[in-house]
C-alpha cells in the first residue's frame, strides 16, 4: 500500500531541524528571518499544500519545485523593484525600452 503524504507531515522524535540552513538576513535568530520564513512557508501551506494529497514525495517535491519557480517567484512583489513583481517590473521595462526605441530622434 503506498504511503499518502497529506500536508500536515507526522512528527518524529529527533533532532529539531531549522529551515534557515544558516543563511540569514540580519542578525543570528533575527525576528525579521523569523517573519519572512513564516510568511512563505504560510503562502505554500496554504496555496499548495492544502490543495490536494499527494501520492509520494516525488509528486510533492515537483508540485513544490514547479509553484515556487513558475508561480511564487515570478509574481512575489519584491522591495528592490519599487514592489512590482519580476514580471510586471519586466513588462514596464520593456514597454520604456520600446517608447525609447520608436521615438523621433533628435534634429
Amino acid at each position: 500500500m503506498a504511503a499518502i503524504y497529506t500536508s500536515t507531515p507526522r512528527p518524529s522524535p529527533g533532532p529539531v531541524v531549522h529551515h534557515s540552513a544558516g543563511r540569514h538576513l540580519g542578525r543570528v535568530a533575527s525576528s525579521v528571518d523569523n517573519c519572512l520564513m513564516e510568511s512563505f512557508f504560510s503562502t505554500l501551506q496554504r496555496e499548495l499544500l492544502d490543495t490536494r494529497r499527494w501520492t509520494s514525495r516525488a509528486e510533492l517535491g515537483s508540485a513544490i519545485f514547479e509553484w515556487i519557480e513558475a508561480w511564487y517567484n515570478p509574481r512575489r512583489r519584491h522591495t528592490a523593484l519599487a514592489n512590482k513583481s519580476p514580471v510586471d517590473y519586466e513588462h514596464q521595462l520593456q514597454a520604456r525600452q520600446a517608447l525609447h526605441t520608436t521615438a523621433e530622434p533628435a534634429a
